[in-house]
């Protein structure tokens, strides 16, 4: 079986965000995709190991789940690709549209918890215009590659 391996950097709740998709994934009792794997069909017994490391200030704490068995790879499966789920997931955040001080319309997308989490950057003349701003980001994002700049 090929060795899938990913690494994903983020803020906490968008950490808890992936571990949530996986648990979802294990949770719906269905083989799911990890990458050029295929499918991973988990059975009901599952070995859990977490390892926390400390060292020169840096704390590595590392999550292992393993189970005995192969996966069937010609089983219907879900995808789990990172963020990525063929199911339809709830969203945590919602969209506004609003006019500003300056009487611009902008958007913003605003977590359950009241935080920012993104917002249009500029004014737009129009609630139209905004919307249109706001809808671009809502199609172009959902697979983004995401770039450290250093």
């Amino acid at each position: 079986m090929p060795e899938y391996e990913q690494t994903f950097t983020g803020n906490r709740a968008e950490v808890a965000t992936q571990l949530r998709v996986l648990a979802d994934a294990l949770d719906a009792d269905d083989p799911f995709t990890l990458g050029d794997v295929g499918a991973v069909d988990p059975p009901d017994e599952i070995g859990v190991e977490v390892e926390v490391d400390a060292e020169d200030g840096a704390v590595d704490v590392e999550l292992e789940l393993e189970w005995t068995g192969d996966p069937r790879p010609d089983a219907a499966s879900a995808e789990f690709d990172g963020l990525a789920t063929t199911e339809p997931v709830e969203s945590l955040a919602r969209f506004e549209c609003y006019r500003d001080r300056a009487d611009e319309w902008r958007w913003r997308l605003v977590h359950r918890n009241g935080n920012i989490i993104a917002d249009s950057g500029e004014g737009y003349t129009t609630r139209h215009n905004a919307e249109k701003g706001l809808k671009s980001v809502q199609r172009n994002a959902p697979g983004a590659e995401v770039i450290v700049l250093k």
